[in-house]
């Protein structure tokens, strides 16, 4: 194992933590500046506020979805890095502990927000399709159709650990990556050399679909670059590795050009550029872990909390952000005022469910979940 991954093992990597953190905010500044005058202008006109005039920021805010491909990747990794060392009970208590407590709390705070601002859409429906993690939406938040994405992949993952064949990851992903990768191979070759064809329009229509995202065929390429970045990094770096981990990054980049075809991007350059950063960035912070470790002990604890507040941050922006920021603009405070204030209340809320309702309730889950272990070993047991 090379010194970073001995490193990294002993304690959490604080730039991953700093980067998911700023995936979510790019997320938030994309629904709050952007999407509240465009595809959130119903729930604008719903609460009455008039978020027009941001679209002088459009250049600066378009372009924040990208940080949901930040995501997949990330995820990629510290998926990879958990499953090392878990038997298939762990894994999945984990993942369990990690996405159920934030979605039950958040999507109550913001059911009961919507209800509060007698909201015309079906808050009840819409409430248990997200709390339930149904694989289709609508949701009380548009941000939650990411979740059952990353539960396809932590059931592929769970298979893996199930079979015990942990050491086949890295082939399993290539696999999902290649599948990924070829589809938009394909995607962009007939885009550019017969863009009116049958095929262009089969293609163009399967690409955005839910089948294709559950079957992480959109974003499989994504998932596939982080595990085998963490497999360079923590375990070996092979020429079989760093050359998936290009064809993938290419696939990526390919993905994010037709994502920004999809939404009539201005700049299609801006979003690559950003998710292709946030690869360096990542490599660097595993690399240099030691380097932001030694900032400190409170460093450390707050890049931390920030980290776990990332996922709340991710779940309750909207409505609750697009709100305030509105609600402040039409109490006579700028925008230069209003957005950053918003960016702040909705951090703080977000660190104060990650504090205490979402770790109670993790707790109370965890106390549940004690059953499983022993269950687990009489399942394993010889008859």
């Amino acid at each position: 194992m090379s010194s970073a991954g001995t490193i990294v093992k002993k304690r959490q990597i604080l730039g991953l933590d700093l980067l998911r953190f700023t995936a979510a905010l790019l997320v938030m500044w994309y629904h709050v500046v952007y999407g509240s005058w465009t595809f959130l202008a119903h729930f604008s006109h719903q609460i009455g506020f008039d978020f027009s005039s941001l679209r002088e920021l459009r250049p600066y805010s378009q372009f924040g979805w990208i940080g949901v491909e930040i995501f997949f990747v990330i995820s990629g990794f510290v998926i990879a890095f958990t499953a090392e060392t878990s038997s298939p009970p762990q894994f999945l208590e984990s993942r369990v502990l990690r996405l159920v407590p934030g979605v039950w709390v958040c999507a109550t705070i913001a059911a009961i927000f919507l209800l509060a601002l007698n909201s015309p859409d079906p808050v009840l429906s819409l409430y248990l399709r997200s709390v339930s993690f149904f694989p289709v939406s609508p949701y009380i938040s548009s941000a939650y159709w990411t979740l059952t994405i990353e539960i396809c992949f932590y059931a592929i993952v769970l298979l893996v650990l199930l079979a015990n064949k942990f050491e086949r990851l890295v082939q399993v992903a290539t696999a999902i990556g290649i599948v990924s990768s070829v589809f938009w191979s394909a995607w962009l070759a007939v885009n550019c050399f017969s863009p009116h064809s049958k095929l262009a329009l089969v293609l163009g229509r399967f690409a955005f679909t839910r089948i294709a995202q559950l079957l992480l065929i959109e974003h499989g390429c994504f998932f596939a670059v982080g595990v085998l970045l963490w497999a360079v990094l923590m375990k070996q770096a092979t020429r079989n590795r760093i050359f998936w981990i290009a064809v993938f990054t290419l696939a990526g980049v390919i993905q994010i050009m037709g994502e920004g075809l999809r939404l009539a991007m201005q700049d299609l350059f801006v979003p690559a550029a950003i998710w292709l950063s946030s690869l360096v960035l990542l490599v660097f912070s595993v690399r240099r872990n030691d380097g932001f470790a030694s900032l400190g002990r409170g460093f450390a604890s707050w890049t931390r909390k920030l980290g776990l507040a990332t996922y709340p941050l991710y779940l309750i922006h909207f409505p609750l952000a697009v709100w305030l920021a509105g609600y402040l603009h039409s109490c006579g405070v700028p925008w230069a005022v209003a957005l950053p204030t918003t960016v702040l209340a909705t951090v703080a809320l977000a660190l104060a469910i990650t504090l205490y309702p979402e770790r109670m309730l993790r707790t109370a889950l965890r106390r549940l979940s004690s059953f499983i272990g022993p269950f687990w070993k009489r399942v394993q047991q010889p008859a």
